[in-house]
């Protein structure tokens, strides 16, 4: 992100990126995470979408378009950072490819083989049940994929502790 922060489009910008996107944002805005194992048209539309958000002014589309596709879609999205999600799966490595699609492969394989894994398990579905339905003690865990990215930040202080030990 560099000392001065995110550098975002014009509000206009932005917001003409998304209207041109309605369509196919109404064709899967009711998709949850599993629905990912079936449906390559759901697939497509969604990296039509990634690749028509125009947030950033960057050239680095992944963890902004990430972010707003999460609010778009919140059953079926999550975020995506450097710090938290890309410092775990990618073993410390936080760099993204500046490559629209490039981008969106590394955010199909986080879901396809992080977050959906993860979301099919059964223990985490019982824990997660009962988070959702515990808003008042739960207000972070608004959706599975939240959940998850909840876990993931969780998590970072733990891994530092185990690495300054070992």
């Amino acid at each position: 992100m560099g000392p001065n922060g995110a550098k975002m489009q014009d509000f206009e910008v932005f917001a003409e990126s998304i209207q041109k996107l309605q369509k196919d944002i109404n064709d899967v805005k009711n998709l949850e995470l599993k629905d990912l194992k079936h449906s390559k048209p759901a697939i497509a539309k969604l990296k039509c979408i990634f690749k028509g958000i125009n947030i950033m002014k960057s050239g680095t589309k992944l963890v902004g378009n990430s972010k707003v596709m999460a609010h778009l879609f919140p059953q079926l999205i999550p975020p995506i950072d450097r710090e938290y999600t890309l410092s775990l799966i990618h073993n410390g490595n936080k760099s993204i490819k500046n490559d629209p699609d490039a981008e969106w492969e590394t955010m199909i394989n986080i879901l396809s083989h992080f977050f959906l894994p993860i979301a099919s398990e059964t223990r985490f579905q019982k824990k997660a049940k009962k988070w959702l339905n515990n808003p008042e003690q739960c207000y972070w865990d608004t959706s599975v994929p939240k959940i998850i990215d909840n876990l993931i930040i969780g998590a970072k202080p733990r891994r530092r502790k185990h690495k300054r030990e070992a």
